[in-house]
């Protein structure tokens, strides 16, 4: 993949994102007015914007210096809004690794009992076609 090919695709990627987020948003507000309830303000909607842009804008940053640092918690940026970060951390991969490695153990039990079973169906068919019918039925 080439370079344009990426900022092309991650300016398609934040356009459909901001456009979803105000269409949740326009969502929310005609469900809020069915209901009879206050609406929510505009500047909520403002502040997820401005938390997309900064999301896409982290996103570029690691792409221009190739280096991907795992996201801790949430960070403050320059105006001080909280922004909603992923939140990777060393103990939830351990965790997924863990999962993984219980689920490979079980589907192995589960292929030696198939074998197993296998054997024991194999060998009973064996069995019955080994004995004459003559005999079978005395």
């Amino acid at each position: 993949m080439d370079e344009d090919f990426c900022e092309r695709h991650e300016a398609d990627l934040l356009e459909k994102a901001l456009e979803g987020a105000k269409k949740k948003f326009d969502k929310d507000n005609i469900k809020l007015e069915d209901s009879k309830e206050p609406k929510v303000p505009k500047s909520e909607l403002d502040e997820k914007l401005k938390i997309i842009k900064a999301e896409f804008k982290e996103l570029k940053k690691e792409r221009k210096s190739r280096k991907v640092e795992p996201r801790k918690g949430s960070k403050l940026n320059a105006s001080g809004v909280e922004l909603e970060l992923m939140k990777v951390t060393e103990e939830k991969l351990l965790e997924q690794i863990g999962k993984m490695d219980e689920r490979i153990a079980t589907f192995k039990v589960q292929m030696s009992d198939r074998n197993n079973l296998k054997d024991v169906a194999l060998g009973t068919s064996k069995y019955v076609l080994f004995i004459p019918q003559g005999i079978a039925d005395e």
